[in-house]
């Protein structure tokens, strides 16, 4: 799915699809954005799917995250994530 695709479209594809994991690249966000929050709405709203993250926020998230959220902080992260699936 594309850039600014809503959380209930997403839902709505992983009902149909049921996907192991989702992975997303965060680059740059709104100003209202709230990464916490994004990453608590998918753990609720798509139970049993995994996150994979990556991009600056990835990089340099501190906080505790819900247990399917994995971030992959380097490319070699996400190129060693990609060619395991």
């Amino acid at each position: 799915m594309g850039a600014n695709s809503p959380l209930k479209d997403i839902e709505f594809v992983c009902k149909i699809k049921k996907p192991d994991f989702l992975y997303t690249h965060l680059t740059c966000i709104a100003g209202n954005f709230s990464f916490d929050k994004f990453l608590l709405q998918i753990h609720q709203s798509i139970p049993g799917v995994s996150l994979a993250v990556s991009g600056k926020l990835a990089q340099t998230h501190l906080h505790k995250t819900p247990p399917n959220v994995h971030f992959k902080r380097t490319i070699s992260e996400v190129l060693e994530f990609v060619t395991g699936l």
